[in-house]
């Protein structure tokens, strides 16, 4: 079943001691549409406490942000506040830049578990600590690690399955992952040892016949390739009707279109959510229409497009952040 597809807004949501949320519930349901909810995290480098932030819209100040316990909560948060189905999904390169190198990405796995998140797909970072390691940190996560173009190099067989399709409340998504092509031919050759990445031929052959074999509602590529390279596979690709970046640890804050096709990316070190609203209707044809309605982060003086409420949150210790005035920004000294 081809779906018409509207997005009613991409946010990457500051995790400091506050959350976002737009102060009015949407039905799961209108008419014969459904709403679904996509939490996108990625590149979040072991980056299990809170730490400073720079962000371009702020220079003057630092913000206080990140840390699990304040990801989860945003998360449950925004899992429980959901009007329909939602997915959380993980872009890479989860299990490397911190001090818990240390401990070979294993001090990572209890808390990324946690998350609750569907679906991942490895990041170039996730090879760091040597093949075998990296083979058991998959085995050990509790998303459906999933990845086209990773493949043993002697066998030719793919390490993971290259699609995971899940229906949630009555909508079918059908998530790709993809990781970086130049993986296997630029991190260290002790890293990458027996594995290929670059084996992208195929993937717009296989995402039709995944499509016309599933009948999938969305179909989402779920990838670590960089935002320019997602740009140019949702060109190349125009069957995927959401792309969801990572790599390169940008911000963007309204879906890029290409075509019919959305783009986005998340931030990255765990201090932003990435989430995507849409609206899917049974219908022949995508609409590619969005609703600018989402939550901005908002720079000093700058206006959100829709009255926007801080919900309390007690999180890190029993931090609380009051509610700020409808339809502004929030302090930029908060976080």
């Amino acid at each position: 079943m081809r779906s018409a597809l509207r997005i009613s807004g991409f946010v990457a949501l500051l995790i400091p001691a506050l959350f976002l949320t737009i102060g009015k519930s949407v039905p799961a349901t209108s008419g014969n549409s459904k709403r679904v909810r996509f939490l996108h995290i990625a590149d979040i480098h072991g980056q299990l406490d809170t730490h400073w932030e720079y962000l371009p819209e702020d220079p003057s100040h630092l913000h206080r942000m990140g840390g699990f316990a304040r990801l989860r909560t945003a998360l449950d948060e925004r899992r429980k506040t959901a009007p329909g189905a939602v997915f959380t999904l993980d872009g890479g390169d989860t299990f490397q830049g911190s001090a818990i190198a240390a401990t070979k990405g294993e001090a990572m796995i209890a808390p990324l578990n946690s998350l609750r998140i569907d679906v991942g797909t490895p990041g170039n970072w996730e090879f760091v600590y040597g093949p075998d390691v990296f083979r058991k940190l998959m085995s050990e996560v509790r998303e459906k690690v999933t990845c086209f173009n990773l493949q043993d190099k002697d066998t030719g067989k793919r390490l993971f399955a290259p699609a995971t399709v899940i229906e949630r409340n009555g909508v079918r998504i059908a998530f790709v992952g993809v990781t970086d092509s130049g993986t296997t031919t630029r991190q260290a050759p002790v890293e990458v040892r027996g594995l290929d990445s670059t084996r992208m031929q195929g993937l717009r052959e296989f995402v039709k016949a995944l499509k016309k074999r599933e009948q999938p509602d969305l179909t989402v590529l779920l990838d670590h390739t960089g935002l320019a390279p997602s740009v140019q596979l949702a060109h190349d690709i125009p069957e995927f009707d959401i792309v969801l970046s990572g790599h390169t640890h940008e911000r963007t804050y309204k879906p890029i279109l290409v075509g019919k096709s959305i783009v986005v990316e998340p931030g990255s070190m765990g201090s932003f959510v990435g989430q995507l609203v849409s609206r899917v209707r049974s219908s022949h044809t995508k609409a590619s229409d969005f609703l600018e309605n989402g939550i901005g982060i908002g720079g000093p003086g700058e206006r959100f497009r829709v009255p926007i409420v801080i919900r309390e949150i007690v999180a890190d210790g029993g931090l609380q952040v009051a509610c700020a005035a409808e339809g502004t920004a929030p302090d930029a000294a908060l976080g």
